[in-house]
């Protein structure tokens, strides 16, 4: 009869099999499934992390060899390179922060800048394997794409959402716009698999620190000045000459937009949390605030939370 350090060590071993075995199915779903192969790339992480939050790191080590071992085998190279260069690390990291003494919000700052890191990588290694910078994709092609997506749209939809004109516009600045694409990419990947792990680890032994309440986030003051260095550039050089600077400034204050918007919407949930709406409610107005008329309005309101703080200030008037 085994005993319980055998049993144990069964335990974990079926564990690493079987995170290690998740793990490949969700890189390789997209030869079975398209529609959810974005997704299957985008949770990748979750499964090692989870192994790494409850047997430790060398039994994450270990899932990292065995499933390293098996994507060249059955997945396809550029998966396989994906794994170990754009998904493992933030694996790692995650399973690292569980194990720290840090915040909720250093946890996940750590997790966000291994997840730019490895992606980061990942798309260089493939420029130095294939010559082809996929950072820059071409103009061309990505006009050929709207343009089909242009032509499938009914007359009426034509007229509703969009000019041809607008499509084209849109597709000779996307390209231009990849890096900070990805930089939100790489930033909702980690948020996202952070509060999964944190979610399935629930009531375990290591989890990831727990994040403050959404309707608590705030971002720093110093976020302002680099707002402002990057309309100054876009006053000075606008988007129709497209230097360096130039590029550089639209990429920073589109960031820096997605930011200020979710720090607007923190503040609108903690509006509405104060004022005791019920959840059919909230339910709506969540909706109406992600309505795109609203985008602006909430950029308008999380650039003023940072500069005035509201709701430290209507804390302190209620005190």
């Amino acid at each position: 009869m085994p005993g319980p350090e055998s049993v144990f060590k069964q335990r974990t071993l079926g564990r690493v099999v079987f995170f290690s075995l998740l793990t490949v199915l969700l890189l390789k779903v997209k030869d079975y499934v398209p529609a959810v192969s974005f997704w299957g790339l985008f949770f990748s992480p979750l499964p090692l992390a989870l192994l790494g939050c409850r047997e430790g790191r060398r039994s994450l080590g270990l899932g990292v060899l065995l499933t390293g071992g098996l994507t060249p085998l059955l997945l396809s190279i550029p998966s396989a390179l994906y794994f170990v260069t754009a998904s493992a690390p933030l694996s790692a990291a995650l399973a690292a922060s569980s194990r720290k003494s840090w915040s909720g919000g250093e946890a996940l700052l750590a997790c966000t800048f291994v997840s730019v890191a490895e992606k980061l990588f990942f798309f260089f290694l493939l420029w130095a394997l294939t010559g082809h910078n996929f950072l820059a994709p071409d103009a061309g092609q990505v006009e050929e794409m709207m343009e089909r997506l242009y032509a499938g749209f009914s007359s009426g939809l034509r007229e509703t959402i969009s000019t041809q004109e607008n499509m084209r516009q849109a597709a000779a600045l996307l390209p231009y716009m990849t890096p900070s694409m990805l930089l939100l990419y790489a930033g909702l990947d980690a948020l996202c698999n952070y509060k999964l792990c944190g979610y399935f680890q629930r009531g375990q032994a290591h989890r990831p620190p727990a994040l403050p309440a959404f309707t608590e986030w705030r971002f720093p003051k110093s976020l302002l000045p680099a707002f402002f260095l990057a309309f100054v550039i876009n006053l000075l050089w606008g988007l129709d000459d497209w230097r360096a600077g130039a590029l550089f400034a639209a990429n920073l204050e589109l960031v820096l937009n997605v930011l200020f918007f979710v720090e607007g919407l923190s503040l609108a949930f903690w509006w509405i949390g104060r004022r005791g709406v019920g959840p059919v409610l909230r339910a709506l107005a969540a909706v109406l605030f992600l309505i795109p008329l609203a985008w602006p309005w909430q950029v308008l309101m999380g650039i003023g939370d940072i500069v005035f703080d509201f709701r430290s200030r209507a804390t302190r008037r209620r005190t």
